[in-house]
């Protein structure tokens, strides 16, 4: 799940509305997996993503 929009509708199914709300939408972003130990990078594929909440 490595595109933004795919990730955006995942969340818009999964998280209570009430949290939707407070979600910075434009600071939806993948972050890189460098820190990924190099064992587990071989055998797992991992993907993060991260925003920021409103104020």
């Amino acid at each position: 799940m490595q595109d933004i929009e795919i990730c955006r509708e995942f969340i818009l199914l999964t998280f209570p509305s009430s949290v939707m709300h407070h979600i910075d939408w434009e600071t939806l972003e993948i972050v890189k997996d460098d820190w990924i130990d190099q064992r587990l990078k071989e055998h797992r594929s991992d993907v993060l993503y991260r925003f920021k909440l409103l104020k």
